[in-house]
């Protein structure tokens, strides 16, 4: 049996693998510092951080807030040893659940091109 993805805000520990992990997946960028993101997203009741972890490994994350009428998802990336498993999928239902339990449902997707 596979162990499964378990999805949960993120913790002060995982803050160092969590920018790893945008930097291997290629999303950040010089004028956006990850670290100040993360903590902004975690001082507001209308964002957060969610990461996803296999066996205690860290795997996946995404920010997700809203502005009260638009939910959206910053950040979103999967390890890339664990592509192809479905992990930015969980990860992304994960934050739209996060999104509708504050009455968020059915808000646009959008995506910044590279």
């Amino acid at each position: 049996m596979k162990p499964s993805l378990m999805v949960r805000t993120i913790n002060d520990d995982d803050v160092e693998q969590v920018v790893k992990l945008w930097n291997e997946a290629g999303l950040l960028r010089p004028w956006n510092d990850p670290r100040y993101d993360i903590a902004f997203a975690r001082q507001n009741d209308n964002s957060t951080v969610l990461v996803g972890t296999i066996s205690d490994l860290l795997v996946a994350a995404a920010i997700v807030g809203h502005d009260g009428h638009r939910g959206w998802l910053y950040y979103v990336a999967s390890s890339s040893l664990k592509r192809g498993r479905g992990l930015g999928r969980l990860i992304v239902e994960t934050a739209e659940s996060w999104l509708a339990a504050r009455c968020m449902e059915g808000q646009p997707a959008r995506a910044r091109r590279q």
